[in-house]
This record gives C-alpha cells, sequence and structure tokens, in this order.
C-alpha cells in the first residue's frame, strides 16, 4: 500500500511495523467516497465489509487526494495523538492501553475477566 511506504519514508524512526495496516484500513474505509452516499446507513460496518470486498490493491474509484488524506490522518494519529508509541520497540502504549483493559474489564466485566483468567488466556 502507497500510503503505509509512504509513511515508512516520513517517520524513519518507527517505519512500518505490524499493525499499521490495520489502522489504515480503518482510515481508508472511513475516507472512502462511497461512506458518504451511505450516510444515511446507520451500519459503517456493513460499508466497511462492501468496501472490503471491493479492494483489489485499489479501491474503484481510487484517487491521489485520497490517498494524501489518509496519510496525513495517519501522520495526525502517530504524533498528535502518540500513536508511535504503540509501534515503538516493545510497544509501550500498547502495554499501557492493555493494563488499562484489564483494569476495565475486571470493573465493568468481572464474569468475563474471571473467565479469561480461569481459561489461563492471559
Amino acid at each position: 500500500m502507497r500510503v503505509l511506504r509512504a509513511y515508512s519514508n516520513f517517520d524513519r524512526e518507527i517505519g512500518y511495523t505490524q499493525g499499521m495496516n490495520f489502522v489504515m484500513a480503518a482510515i481508508l474505509i472511513i475516507l472512502h467516497p462511497e461512506t458518504y452516499k451511505d450516510q444515511q446507513s446507520s451500519s459503517y460496518l456493513l460499508l466497511g465489509v462492501r468496501l472490503i470486498a471491493k479492494f483489489q490493491g485499489y479501491f474503484e474509484d481510487y484517487a491521489e487526494t485520497y490517498e494524501e488524506k489518509a496519510f496525513w490522518i495517519l501522520v495526525h494519529l502517530m504524533y498528535e495523538k502518540n500513536w508511535r508509541s504503540v509501534f515503538r520497540d516493545g510497544t509501550p502504549k500498547l502495554m499501557e492501553m492493555t493494563k488499562y483493559f484489564e483494569k476495565a474489564l475486571r470493573t465493568e466485566a468481572p464474569e468475563i475477566y474471571q473467565k479469561i483468567i480461569n481459561t489461563n488466556v492471559c
């Protein structure tokens, strides 16, 4: 994907790491022009599935401006929202987010949390 290749050249410290493709896929689905056509629809998930089904390297009505917008949104997320820490060596932000999720799960859904502990998932 050209957007991720461009980002890896832009941010040489982080480059491209596993997992960025999921972030970029979400950005591309949200930005895709068909999203706005179907804005009356309450199900963006179904729209995303339709768009992914059509994806074969590029969306049918893919445009360079579409790529550029996606690139700058990724840059914003990585720098302004500090997502770069998720992708740094040792994944410090991911570890922090995992601890937060575990605490929230323990508090908000103790039955599920206990099931996870009992089955040795984590």
